[in-house]
C-alpha cells in the first residue's frame, strides 16, 4: 500500500539524488502520485543548484496544496528545468502567483503546462501568467492553460504582455471562457492594422492560440490567418505579407502610402512589394495610378 510517509521518503531520496554533483537524471515523471506539501518541498529543495534535470512532470498531484506549491516555487527558480508539467492539480491563486513569480525569471524554461487548474480565477491567471509573458528575455516557447477558467480580462492582459515577446510560439487557451473581446486583443497583437509601422512591429512569433481553433475560427478569420503566417521562420516576409494584406489588398488601396515616400526610397519599396504573387495586383494598380498620383503629389510639394 502506498502511503504518504512512503511518498515522502521517495521524494527525499530523489532530492538527495538531485543534490549530488554527479547527478545525471534528466527526466523525472511523478505524475498521478500522493505527493504531499512536505514531499513537494523536499523534492524542490533538491532542484536548487541541480544542473541535470531538464524535464519534470508533476501532473495530477492533487494532494499538494498552497503550502507545498509555495515551497516548491522558492527552489524551482534556481533549477535548470526546460519542461515543466503542473497540469490537473489543485493550484489556487496564491500558489499560481508564487509559481509565476518564480518562473518568470527561469530562463531555461521552454515549455510550461498549467492546464486544468480550476481553483485559479481569471484575475488570478492575470497576476500569475502576465509577468512570465512580459519577460523579453524569456526562453519560453510553449504555454498551455487549457480548460482553466481564463476569461477576457486575462486574455487582454496576456496579449498586452506578449507585445515585446519574441519567443512564445504556442499559448494554448482552448476550452476557456474567452469571448470576442479577448480574441480581438490577440488580433491586434499579431496584426495591428492602425498604421504601417504598427503592422510591421506587431507580434510575428505567436503561431497557436487554440489547438482545436473551435473557439476562434468562426468569428476571427483574420486572427487565424495571422497566426498561420507567424508560423513561418522568415519573419521579414511575415511582416511584409501582413502589411500587404492590411493596407493594400482592400478595394480602397492606400497607394498614397507609397507615392508619398522619398523618391530614393520608392524603388526599394516597389521591389519589396512585388517580390511574389501577393504583391502583383498592387504593382498593377500602382502602375495604373502612379502618373496622376505623382503629378498631384508633385503639385502639393511645389505649393
Amino acid at each position: 500500500m502506498v502511503t504518504r510517509s512512503l511518498v515522502l521518503s521517495v521524494a527525499q531520496a530523489f532530492a538527495n539524488l538531485l543534490r549530488r554533483r554527479s547527478a545525471s537524471l534528466v527526466e523525472l515523471d511523478l505524475s498521478g502520485n500522493l505527493i504531499s506539501d512536505q514531499a513537494a518541498a523536499a523534492l524542490a529543495s533538491g532542484l536548487a543548484g541541480n544542473s541535470s534535470l531538464r524535464n519534470l512532470n508533476l501532473r495530477s498531484n492533487s494532494q499538494i496544496r498552497t503550502a507545498g506549491w509555495t515551497a516548491f516555487a522558492v527552489f524551482i527558480q534556481e533549477s535548470v528545468l526546460e519542461v515543466l508539467d503542473l497540469s490537473l492539480n489543485r493550484i489556487d491563486v496564491d500558489a499560481a502567483v508564487a509559481l509565476g513569480n518564480a518562473l518568470r525569471n527561469l530562463q531555461t524554461l521552454r515549455s510550461l503546462d498549467l492546464s486544468g487548474n480550476h481553483q485559479v480565477s481569471s484575475g488570478g491567471w492575470t497576476r500569475a501568467v502576465s509577468p512570465i509573458l512580459r519577460n523579453p528575455n524569456s526562453s519560453l516557447e510553449v504555454m498551455k492553460i487549457v480548460n482553466s477558467g481564463v476569461g477576457d480580462d486575462a486574455a487582454v492582459s496576456f496579449a498586452a504582455a506578449l507585445a515585446n515577446n519574441n519567443t512564445m510560439k504556442v499559448l494554448d487557451l482552448d476550452c476557456n471562457t474567452i469571448s470576442e473581446v479577448g480574441w480581438d486583443a490577440f488580433t491586434q497583437l499579431v496584426c495591428d492594422g492602425s498604421s504601417l509601422m504598427r503592422t510591421h512591429s506587431s507580434n510575428h512569433t505567436l503561431g497557436y492560440l487554440c489547438t482545436s481553433l473551435i473557439d476562434i475560427s468562426e468569428f476571427h478569420t483574420g486572427l487565424v490567418r495571422s497566426l498561420h503566417l507567424n508560423r513561418s521562420d522568415n519573419k521579414c516576409d511575415v511582416a511584409r505579407k501582413k502589411i500587404l494584406k492590411c493596407h493594400f489588398q482592400a478595394n480602397d488601396m492606400n497607394l498614397q502610402e507609397i507615392v508619398g515616400m522619398e523618391l530614393n526610397v520608392m524603388p526599394s519599396a516597389i521591389n519589396w512589394i512585388g517580390r511574389d504573387g501577393m504583391g502583383h495586383s498592387l504593382m498593377f494598380q500602382l502602375a495604373r495610378t502612379m502618373p496622376s498620383m505623382l503629378f498631384d503629389h508633385g503639385n502639393k510639394q511645389g505649393n
